[in-house]
Protein backbone atom coordinates (compact mmCIF):
# COMPACT_ATOMS: atom_id res chain seq x y z
CA UNK A 1 0.00 0.00 0.00
CA UNK A 2 2.83 2.42 0.85
CA UNK A 3 4.47 1.95 -2.57
CA UNK A 4 1.16 2.80 -4.27
CA UNK A 5 0.91 5.99 -2.17
CA UNK A 6 4.50 6.94 -3.03
CA UNK A 7 3.87 6.42 -6.75
CA UNK A 8 0.71 8.56 -6.62
CA UNK A 9 2.57 11.37 -4.85
CA UNK A 10 5.48 11.13 -7.31
CA UNK A 11 3.05 11.28 -10.25
CA UNK A 12 1.29 14.33 -8.80
CA UNK A 13 4.59 16.09 -8.11
CA UNK A 14 5.79 15.25 -11.62
CA UNK A 15 2.72 17.02 -13.02
CA UNK A 16 3.06 20.00 -10.66
CA UNK A 17 6.79 20.39 -11.36
CA UNK A 18 6.20 20.12 -15.11
CA UNK A 19 3.62 22.90 -14.90
CA UNK A 20 6.21 25.16 -13.26
CA UNK A 21 8.83 24.26 -15.87
CA UNK A 22 6.35 24.65 -18.74
CA UNK A 23 6.03 28.37 -17.98
CA UNK A 24 9.70 29.00 -17.19
CA UNK A 25 10.93 30.09 -20.64
CA UNK A 26 8.12 32.59 -21.01
CA UNK A 27 8.89 34.10 -17.62
CA UNK A 28 12.63 34.20 -18.24
CA UNK A 29 12.02 36.05 -21.51
CA UNK A 30 9.65 38.50 -19.85
CA UNK A 31 10.85 41.81 -18.50
CA UNK A 32 8.01 42.41 -16.03
CA UNK A 33 9.57 40.90 -12.90
CA UNK A 34 12.41 41.64 -10.49
CA UNK A 35 12.23 38.40 -8.51
CA UNK A 36 11.09 35.03 -9.77
CA UNK A 37 9.93 32.36 -7.31
CA UNK A 38 9.59 28.79 -8.53
CA UNK A 39 7.91 26.29 -6.23
CA UNK A 40 9.05 22.78 -7.13
CA UNK A 41 7.66 20.08 -4.84
CA UNK A 42 8.90 16.84 -6.33
CA UNK A 43 12.36 16.38 -4.83
CA UNK A 44 11.26 17.30 -1.33
CA UNK A 45 8.30 14.94 -1.41
CA UNK A 46 10.30 12.08 -2.92
CA UNK A 47 12.94 12.47 -0.23
CA UNK A 48 10.41 12.48 2.59
CA UNK A 49 8.34 9.60 1.27
CA UNK A 50 10.91 7.29 -0.31
CA UNK A 51 14.10 8.40 1.43
CA UNK A 52 17.28 10.07 0.21
CA UNK A 53 18.64 6.86 -1.30
CA UNK A 54 15.54 6.16 -3.37
CA UNK A 55 16.21 5.50 -7.06
CA UNK A 56 13.73 8.33 -7.72
CA UNK A 57 16.03 10.95 -6.20
CA UNK A 58 18.85 10.96 -8.78
CA UNK A 59 16.66 11.64 -11.84
CA UNK A 60 14.85 14.39 -9.94
CA UNK A 61 18.17 15.97 -8.91
CA UNK A 62 19.31 15.85 -12.54
CA UNK A 63 16.05 17.51 -13.60
CA UNK A 64 16.54 20.28 -11.03
CA UNK A 65 20.18 20.71 -12.13
CA UNK A 66 19.06 21.24 -15.73
CA UNK A 67 16.47 23.81 -14.64
CA UNK A 68 19.05 25.72 -12.59
CA UNK A 69 21.40 25.62 -15.60
CA UNK A 70 18.63 26.99 -17.82
CA UNK A 71 17.99 29.87 -15.40
CA UNK A 72 21.71 30.60 -15.05
CA UNK A 73 22.27 30.72 -18.82
CA UNK A 74 19.24 32.95 -19.32
CA UNK A 75 20.36 35.38 -16.64
CA UNK A 76 23.95 35.38 -17.92
CA UNK A 77 22.74 36.20 -21.43
CA UNK A 78 20.69 39.11 -20.06
CA UNK A 79 23.66 40.52 -18.17
CA UNK A 80 26.02 40.13 -21.14
CA UNK A 81 23.45 41.75 -23.42
CA UNK A 82 22.91 44.65 -21.01
CA UNK A 83 26.63 45.42 -21.10
CA UNK A 84 26.94 44.78 -24.86
CA UNK A 85 29.26 41.84 -24.22
CA UNK A 86 27.23 39.31 -26.12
Amino acid sequence: MRNCHILNVVKLNFQVDNNVTRHLNGELNSEDWDVLLLHYLGLDHIGHLAGPRSPLVKPKLEEMDSIIKQIYISMLEKVLSAFNLK
